[in-house]
């Protein structure tokens, strides 16, 4: 128990900081970097592809088609047979036919939704994703996780516990 104790009060501390960190560096606290404002000057137009009835993408960026990103965000989440695979203002959101959404489905679904980006990084580039949303199939209970190809592609340094607590650091509840 005592070593319980000890873990949940380290991802409380790593949470805390990485919170800390974000509120600096988010758009609300006034500052904002050369590459914010170079995005918004690209954002122009909306395009909607629907790639088949279960995935849908909506994205801000001129000049990116991440239908390509979806279709192999899907391949290698197959194995889970998603109810859903959204990409809509630079949010992944995968909705699972899970009543419930564990940690161990959400770690699995994780790995594999980077696994994409792992072997096509190429398609990520341009998508400026911010989190991956791994929901239930009532759209109600779920993890985030915070952040994209820089994130995924740390995770894809990491293996065992120091990805489990990787992915730990970067989630939070839907």
């Amino acid at each position: 128990m005592k070593r319980f104790a000890q873990w949940l009060l380290a991802v409380v501390v790593i949470i805390f900081v990485l919170t800390e960190i974000f509120i600096e560096e988010s758009p609300a606290s006034g500052t904002s970097s050369g590459a914010d404002a170079s995005v918004s000057e690209d954002l122009k137009s909306v395009s909607k592809t629907a790639v088949d009835e279960s995935v849908f993408v909506e994205t801000e960026v001129e000049n990116y088609d991440p239908a390509e990103m979806v279709v192999s965000l899907k391949n290698n989440l197959s194995l889970w047979e998603p109810a859903e695979l959204s990409y809509k203002n630079s949010i992944v959101t995968i909705v699972s036919k899970e009543k419930r959404v564990t940690s161990q489905i959400y770690r699995a679904m994780i790995h594999a939704a980077c696994g994409s980006a792992w072997s096509d990084s190429d398609l990520w580039e341009g998508s400026f994703i911010k989190e991956i949303r791994v929901i239930n199939k009532f759209e109600r209970q779920g993890m985030v996780f915070e952040g994209g190809l820089p994130e995924c592609m740390r995770l894809g340094e990491l293996s065992g516990d120091e990805s489990r607590l990787y992915i730990s650091g970067v989630t939070h509840l839907y």
